[in-house]
């Protein structure tokens, strides 16, 4: 274990195996991913990362994962962000911290104490140790991963006295754990910051309803590369992805991030967000036939503290979605539309009462998309942007659906 070098390690964090990391890395965004896409990737947005930032130590021992999702707190800054500017904001929210909560006791940091009370757990041995101490607090973040380890980590129960963590949670690549049981007892994360968010990465779980309980995540939540997981069962109390009350002067992207997880079926435990501040991104997920759980999203992309690359919808190449009925009250987004490859999608009826968008249009490769009088109220209405609707089925072209009208 490395003491501080994995310091604000912040990552999506897609790893289950070396191979699957490898094949993920594949699966990113990449410019030959979407050609006609003339939108930022992931990629791009790495190299508008300050220099000093990617020539530093902790960085080049981030995975390439863990530094494509951090890319997204740092770039698009109003000014860029060094090194030592993260550095220092960092300490200054920590000690903000201390002084607000002086009542409280926060763990000191482990596997070594640290002044950002950082915690990495890497084995069951660790999950155990740190359990057993009694802390009800994290100052900085929490992050648990276990993919190098030699003693992986199958039992989260030992942690069942936290109750908060100032930064960023990440359970990340466990390839153990079938459920999150340990956790249930957390109420927030993030307010301390300079980061705030939730990861859940795991080859082996099945179940996260433990996070029920969670009340407050400033930042945001990904739930990525869970090999079998069927429901996102957790975050229920959670109404938006969106700023809170947060000494960090580094504001979160506030992603809503449902990638590459091959068996999800149901995202009920999202169903009473109503807005995202940043980007709603829905990715990659095989057996996904609808996102009726999100029947109560009202806005996406509405923080302007981004520029509008991050305040975009995102619904691509899930294989098995046939509508967009779940988001039948959606009504604006900050940023661009972006519908790529769902080749069995039929219609996007469920898009009728979007009036307002920021930028552009994009609905492209959809090849069984014959019904789009779902987005005839936004083109009417004028988009700001491009607009490319091209690719998909019959009558799902700009002219038609202008000329056919809103659904009857």
């Amino acid at each position: 274990m490395k003491k501080l070098l994995f310091l604000f390690s912040f990552s999506l964090v897609f790893m289950i195996s070396c191979e699957k990391e490898n094949a993920l890395h594949q699966s990113t965004l990449t410019d030959a991913d979407f050609q006609t896409n003339p939108s930022r990737t992931i990629s791009n947005l790495i190299d508008e990362v300050h220099p000093s930032i990617l020539q530093s130590k902790w960085w080049n021992e981030l995975s390439f994962q863990e530094q494509e999702f951090l890319a997204l707190e740092l770039a698009g800054q109003p000014q860029q962000v060094t090194n030592q500017d993260l550095q220092k904001m960092k300490q200054e929210n920590v000690r903000s911290g201390r002084n607000t909560l002086r009542a409280i006791t926060f763990s000191p940091g482990y596997p070594d104490p640290n002044p950002e009370g950082d915690v990495t757990l890497t084995s069951q041995t660790e999950v155990d140790d740190f359990g057993s101490m009694g802390y009800e607090h994290i100052l900085g973040f929490l992050r648990i991963n276990d993919l190098e380890s030699p003693e992986k980590i199958c039992d989260l129960s030992p942690l069942s006295d936290l109750k908060s963590v100032g930064s960023y949670c990440f359970v990340i690549s466990i390839t153990c754990a079938e459920n999150l049981d340990g956790l249930h007892n957390l109420r927030t994360v993030g307010l301390i910051g300079p980061f705030g968010g939730f990861a859940v990465g795991g080859a082996n779980l099945i179940d996260i309803s433990a996070l029920n309980n969670l009340k407050t995540i400033t930042g945001s939540i990904n739930v990525s590369s869970n090999s079998i997981l069927e429901s996102i069962n957790g975050f229920s109390k959670i109404n938006k992805i969106g700023p809170g009350q947060t000494s960090a002067t580094i504001q979160s992207s506030y992603v809503l991030n449902i990638t590459n997880n091959p068996r999800l079926e149901d995202m009920n435990g999202l169903s009473k967000i109503t807005k995202v501040g940043g980007m709603l991104q829905i990715r990659l997920n095989d057996e996904l036939r609808d996102i009726d759980d999100l029947s109560r999203l009202k806005k996406v992309g509405y923080w302007t503290g981004r520029d509008l690359s991050f305040r975009k919808a995102r619904i691509i190449s899930n294989p098995n979605l046939r509508n967009f009925d779940g988001l039948s009250k959606l009504k604006s987004i900050g940023g661009s539309l972006e519908i790529y490859d769902n080749v069995l999608l039929q219609d996007v009826n469920g898009l009728s009462g979007l009036s307002s968008i920021g930028e552009n249009v994009e609905v492209i490769d959809n090849v069984n998309l014959n019904m789009c009088c779902g987005l005839y109220q936004v083109l009417s209405s004028g988009v700001p942007g491009t607009v490319d609707i091209s690719g998909n089925g019959t009558d799902c072209n700009v002219a038609d659906i202008l000329a056919d009208g809103p659904c009857s």
